[in-house]
């Protein structure tokens, strides 16, 4: 197995962040991706951030890489998100919805008008989809004939 370092890094074209800094992987998150609370393993030697974000109109494509245990927090969002894990285990909760991400699978379609949590283990490495839900009502009303 390759280690973090040497393989590919998805979206690398996009970066918005590489941090091994607390404070900054909080002002990312916060300011590029709506999170609304971060906590991260404190006693771990081994925390580092790895985000890059593509945004094209109202799809946006995100990957991220966890050194260290992780927690995050979101608000009610314009958009839609699905995650596809790609490496590690984690967690979610939102509304009535709450599942494991094991390694390889994805999570069903997570809702936009409910809090978020993701809490993700040392390690975890995903592909985050977002699209925005006008979009996704005016493309699908195209496609079915209705609005």
């Amino acid at each position: 197995m390759r280690s973090m370092a040497t393989r590919s890094i998805p979206l690398s074209n996009y970066p918005v962040m590489r941090s091994s800094d607390p404070e900054l992987v909080r002002d990312r998150l916060f300011t590029v991706f709506g999170a609304s609370g971060f906590d991260f393993d404190r006693s771990s030697n081994a925390f580092s951030v790895t985000a890059n974000h593509l945004q094209m109109r109202g799809l946006g494509l995100s990957y991220c890489d966890y050194a260290s245990d992780v927690s995050i927090r979101f608000g009610e969002a314009s958009f839609v998100r699905q995650i596809f894990n790609i490496e590690g285990i984690g967690r979610y909760a939102t509304g009535s919805q709450v599942g494991d991400i094991a390694p390889g699978s994805c999570t069903p379609i997570l809702e936009a008008e409910a809090p978020l949590r993701f809490d993700y283990k040392a390690g975890y490495r995903q592909l985050v989809l977002r699209i925005e839900v006008a979009a996704l009502r005016r493309n699908l009303g195209a496609l079915i004939g209705q609005e």
